[in-house]
C-alpha cells in the first residue's frame, strides 16, 4: 500500500441511498480516510435521468467509474471497496483489472487493495444472484413490475422490503424507533433484474477480503452469512489464497447507522 491512507468507496445496498451512509463516512473522514459513495442505476436511476437498468452491467460500470476516477485522480493513493448487502453483488466484478496486482502489471502505483463487504453476497464466476437465490424470490422481498407507457407491465422487475415484517424490522430494528423510521422513509424501490446476470469476475479472488457478520440481522441470518463465507473460501482455497477475514459484530443488517464506531473501525 501507498504512503497515504486508501480512500474508500462505499457501495450502498439495495433500496438505500449515499445519504444512508454519510454517518459511516464522516466517521472515516474523521480518521483521514477520503470517501466516495456513488448512487447505484438500481436505486437512482429516475434522478439520474436514464431508463431503468435492464441488468447488473448499469451499477457495475457506476463503481467502476468512481473507483477509476479516484485511482486517477492521485496515482499514489489505493481504493478500499466496502460493500453492504445487494452492494456487494456488482462490487465483486467490478474489481476486475482495479485490483493493486493488475495494475502493477499495466504500468499504474495504485489500485484496488482490500474488498469489505457488510452482511451480502459473495457470488462465484459463472453464477447469478438468482440461481444463489435458488432461483426463487427472497421472502423479505415484495415485488412488482414497472409500467410501459401504454400501462401494461414491463419487463423491469421492482422490489421493496416486505411487509409484514417491514423495513424497519428487517433493516433497523436495533435502532432507536424515530432514527429506524427516518432511515426507512429514505428508501426507494430497487430493480431486480440484475440479479439474472451471471457473474464474469469474482473479486474476492483478487484482492484480500473481509467480511462483517452481523450476528443479529433480520434480512440475511447469520446463519446465511456463515455460509456465504463458508463458500467463498472453498472458491479462494481452490486458487491457493488467503481465506476470508471474518470479523462479527452484534447488530442487525444495518451497522452502518447503528454501530458505527465499531464499524467505522472495521473498515479501517
Amino acid at each position: 500500500m501507498s504512503g497515504h491512507l486508501p480512500t474508500i468507496v462505499i457501495v450502498h445496498g439495495a433500496w438505500h441511498s449515499p445519504e444512508h451512509y454519510e454517518t459511516l463516512a464522516s466517521r472515516l473522514r474523521s480518521q483521514g480516510y477520503k470517501t466516495v459513495t456513488p448512487s447505484l442505476p438500481t436505486v437512482h436511476y429516475a434522478s439520474q435521468g436514464t431508463p431503468p437498468p435492464r441488468g447488473l452491467s448499469e451499477d457495475i460500470n457506476a463503481i467502476r467509474k468512481a473507483i477509476q476516477t479516484e485511482l486517477d485522480t492521485d496515482p499514489t493513493t489505493d481504493v478500499i471497496l466496502l460493500a453492504h448487502s445487494y452492494g456487494s453483488l456488482p462490487a465483486s466484478p467490478a474489481i476486475q483489472d482495479l485490483d493493486k496486482p493488475m495494475r502493477l502489471k499495466s504500468g499504474h502505483s495504485n489500485g484496488i487493495v482490500a474488498f469489505l463487504v457488510v452482511a451480502g453476497p459473495l457470488i462465484p464466476t459463472g453464477t447469478s444472484g438468482w440461481i444463489w437465490w435458488s432461483s426463487q424470490y427472497p421472502p423479505i422481498l415484495k415485488m412488482c413490475k414497472l409500467k410501459t407507457e401504454d400501462g401494461s407491465e414491463s419487463e423491469i422487475e421492482t422490489s421493496t422490503p416486505a411487509s409484514p415484517p417491514g423495513p424497519v424490522a428487517l433493516l433497523y430494528h436495533d435502532l432507536p424507533t424515530d432514527e429506524a423510521e427516518k432511515y426507512a422513509a429514505m428508501l426507494k424501490p430497487h430493480v431486480f433484474n440484475g440479479h439474472y446476470d451471471q457473474i464474469t469476475f469474482a473479486g474476492y479472488l483478487a484482492v484480500p477480503t473481509h467480511y462483517l457478520i452481523c450476528e443479529e440481522d433480520q434480512a440475511l441470518p447469520k446463519q446465511f452469512q456463515q455460509m456465504i463465507v463458508d463458500s467463498a473460501d472453498k472458491d479462494i482455497a481452490e486458487k491457493g489464497q488467503r481465506a476470508v477475514v471474518v470479523t462479527r459484530i452484534g447488530s442487525g443488517h444495518s451497522p452502518f447507522v447503528s454501530r458505527v464506531e465499531e464499524t467505522g473501525d472495521w473498515g479501517e
